[in-house]
């Protein structure tokens, strides 16, 4: 492959969007961390056969130390976004992939003991998340493949009924980011109007060029039990990576170096903290914040101020990328 396109291909993997010291309010019984699920893409050139490899690692957690890294399962990057994760609970990798039709991106469970793989959706266009809820279900963000516009939409896959359930929802918002909290069930959203993302581009002409006070606004919606709750709206900024510590959601901007802060319960502004935000995960046992940097997982303790790397990408560096991570949960005194 030649090298300025697979560079450009890899940053464009890296990049795609389909793409304190205090206690947490919003999880009362914070549950122990079991370990981290982190995607990694690389290019690979073997047998004069070039391509994209996507691996998935999972890292291990006890007592809130983290104890080493596993790889978990490898195979063939074919969708828009390498996305991947390890739910140790069924023993599984759900990742997308191209299927055989060749034009959208589907769901994927590869049993890691039997070595077996099952094509769980077929009407999905892309996805961005996939995320285990209980024995039951994972929550799936992902575009549907007939719509007239790639709108993020929110799904869930019934084991029970082996069948992919789309969330009423309305089409008009698009989910950017999700974020959770222990195993509390409850995921937590950003989302910007489509329709009001259009007219804004349609001003962006007008005006020759884009434009901080050219945002769309972000609304945070809550997912819990199978209903939606708005949680708060922060207009005319175009929220990329979040957080939510001590009932203060911490956001940055998607094209401007911007950052904030706001209450989730009382709506008013509070005090920034100096995190990195970039898939950023929060673990209210430790207190730490988890987040991608340098080609690395970072962790930073809140209460210590301990920042260090405790995973780095292990492929050659210019040609692999770490892609997205998420936190993985038991319940305390529970494998």
């Amino acid at each position: 492959m030649n090298t300025l396109v697979t560079k450009k291909f890899l940053a464009l993997v890296l990049m795609v969007v389909l793409c304190f010291g205090c206690t947490n309010n919003i999880s009362s019984n914070p549950d122990v961390l079991d370990y981290l699920s982190v995607t990694v893409t690389k290019e690979y050139d073997s047998n004069q056969i070039t391509g994209l490899e996507t691996s998935v690692f999972a890292l291990n957690f006890q007592d809130g130390e983290y104890i080493g890294n596993e790889l978990i399962h490898s195979f063939p990057y074919s969708a828009q976004y390498p996305l991947a994760l390890y739910d140790k609970s069924r023993d599984s990798v759900f990742y997308t992939s191209k299927d055989v039709s060749g034009i959208g991106d589907q769901i994927f469970q590869y049993n890691v003991k039997d070595k077996t793989t099952k094509q769980l959706t077929y009407s999905l266009f892309g996805a961005n998340y996939i995320v285990p809820l209980n024995d039951k279900e994972i929550f799936i963000v992902a575009a549907p493949l007939d719509a007239e516009f790639v709108t993020l939409q929110p799904y869930v896959y019934n084991f029970e009924k082996e069948q992919l359930i789309q969330i009423q929802w309305d089409y008009d918002l698009s989910i950017k980011k999700i974020f959770a909290l222990d195993n509390s069930g409850a995921i937590y959203m950003s989302v910007q109007s489509q329709r009001q993302m259009r007219e804004l581009m349609e001003k962006e002409v007008e005006y020759g060029g884009i434009n901080e006070s050219l945002q769309a606004d972000t609304h945070i919606f809550k997912y819990e039990n199978h209903q939606f709750t708005h949680v708060i709206e922060i207009e005319q900024f175009l929220l990329n990576n979040f957080v939510i510590i001590d009932d203060h959601l911490y956001f940055d901007n998607e094209l401007f170096p911007m950052v904030g802060c706001r209450n989730i319960q009382t709506k008013e502004k509070c005090e920034w903290i100096d995190i990195n935000l970039t898939y950023g995960q929060y673990d209210t046992g430790t207190n730490s914040v988890f987040s991608i940097r340098n080609g690395s997982i970072h962790r930073l303790n809140l209460d210590s101020k301990e920042s260090n790397d405790i995973f780095k990408n292990p492929f050659q560096e210019g040609k692999s990328a770490i892609n997205n991570q998420w936190m993985i949960y038991k319940k305390e005194g529970k494998q």
